[in-house]
């Protein structure tokens, strides 16, 4: 699972960030599960029926037979949203939140 780089608000972080950098401020996102990397073959000899969302195939993934990292990636870029949380529910939503509420800028200002 790679870790994404998440953009800070730049409606916001424009005050605070100035200068070439500012396209790029913000943050790896490591409660993020949006992206995995799997080989079809290694998906298919572990694969139970189909997860209902996200969350489950994490699991499904993890507690399979097969070696599970994360990494960084910083060219993995995931853009500044704001209201996308709406539409979900439960630790999904609670996920959202947390990401929005990081996403607004760096606690070290």
């Amino acid at each position: 699972f790679p870790v994404p780089f998440s953009l800070y608000n730049t409606a916001l972080s424009a005050k605070y960030i100035a200068g070439p950098s500012l396209g790029y401020a913000g943050f790896f996102l490591h409660h993020s599960y949006e992206v995995a990397c799997v080989y079809t073959s290694d998906y298919l000899a572990n694969a139970r029926p189909l997860p209902q969302n996200k969350l489950q195939l994490v699991d499904q993934l993890i507690f399979s037979n097969l070696y599970v990292m994360r990494a960084l990636e910083p060219h993995l870029l995931r853009p500044y949203e704001y209201g996308r949380c709406n539409v979900l529910n439960g630790q999904q939503k609670k996920d959202c939140i947390l990401s929005q509420v990081e996403a607004i800028g760096s606690k070290k200002l």
